[in-house]
């Protein structure tokens, strides 16, 4: 946390720090959607922004969606290559743009 905290403190420009919670970690055993980290686990003079996995946020004029799950992954796993256009990972990436949903149940039509 030092490290991070010191980082912070070097760059000139003003920053803050995302933290998203992972369904991979001991500490955050919710599956998805997990809620935020509690800010008091986070020393006071650090203050980074704690947002639930999934989550949209704005900087600025530009919103972010952001999930920490490997989407693509568990999709080539569920889909099968026979009759495809492209492959699984192309097939993948557009049932996540078509659907417009952070994690797709099934391969879009």
């Amino acid at each position: 946390m030092e490290y991070i905290k010191d980082e912070l403190a070097a760059i000139k420009v003003k920053t803050k720090l995302v933290i998203i919670p992972s369904a991979r970690e001991i500490h955050h055993m919710n599956p998805l959607p997990q809620p935020a980290f509690s800010n008091s686990l986070f020393p006071k003079d650090m203050e980074p922004v704690v947002l639930a996995n999934p989550q949209m946020f704005r900087v600025n004029e530009m919103t972010f969606g952001v999930i920490n799950a490997d989407i693509i992954k568990d999709l080539c796993a569920s889909t099968h290559n026979k009759g495809l256009q492209g492959g699984k990972i192309e097939e993948s990436i557009k049932s996540v743009l078509q659907q417009r949903t952070f994690y797709p149940l099934y391969p879009g039509n």
